[in-house]
């Protein structure tokens, strides 16, 4: 019976959960961008006081690793990679845009049959016009690779032909802002840590484990600092 911990700082929200069997069990969540990094080490201790558990039961670790923010991905990397050393636990790396494409999925779900042409495409802001993003099909496998591009009116042109597409996540403002078709239906606000802890799972289930040592934050596009 496993059980991980999960983190994610990688967008304006932050979470920390605990999740048996890919089931979560306990949460805290952090609305303040700028204050992931002190709200990590705090809310694990909540999380663990709150629910009688043991930080050293742990099976795993997870931690949502890109692409986001910069500075939120080194930190819950950070964390995870400290946790993990100290307790000899595996590390798992989740994507951003794969977990939210399942979440993304699962809502339209919810209230639509598929009609087997949608396009599931997350979008993460990334200052001005700029977004991470990528495209998915009803099976989940990339019809457009993870990039960063600039929104314009015509972006999605070629996809809307022949598609539905679902957009999801904080940078899909940008693009209902702009885009005048039916063809679209839109998810600004996406939570997704019950699909990461499933993912969690089934990875943790498999042993797809990470590299401690040379695990990286999936940046998507350099970083560069003065």
């Amino acid at each position: 019976m496993s059980l991980i911990l999960l983190i994610d700082t990688c967008g304006d929200n932050a979470f920390v959960c605990v999740s048996r069997e890919g089931i979560i069990i306990a949460k805290q969540d952090n609305a303040q961008q700028n204050q992931h990094a002190s709200f990590i080490h705090i809310a694990i201790d909540i999380l663990f006081n709150k629910s009688g558990l043991n930080l050293k039961d742990i099976d795993a670790v997870a931690v949502v690793n890109g692409p986001g923010s910069y500075t939120g991905l080194r930190v819950g990397l950070s964390s995870a990679k400290g946790i993990c050393y100290t307790l000899n636990k595996p590390l798992i790396l989740l994507n951003t845009l794969f977990v939210m494409a399942i979440a993304m999925k699962n809502e339209y779900r919810r209230n639509n049959a598929l009609k087997g042409n949608e396009i599931f495409c997350p979008l993460i802001d990334a200052r001005r016009m700029e977004v991470y993003t990528c495209m998915y099909n009803n099976d989940l496998n990339e019809e457009l690779q993870q990039t960063n591009l600039i929104v314009e009116e015509n972006t999605f042109d070629h996809y809307l032909q022949d598609h539905f597409m679902v957009f999801g996540g904080n940078g899909s403002l940008k693009v209902e802002n702009i885009l005048s078709n039916n063809n679209c239906i839109y998810y600004p606000q996406l939570d997704y840590s019950r699909e990461a802890s499933i993912v969690a799972e089934n990875r943790f289930n498999s042993q797809q484990f990470d590299s401690l040592a040379y695990s990286e934050p999936f940046y998507l596009k350099e970083f560069y600092s003065k």
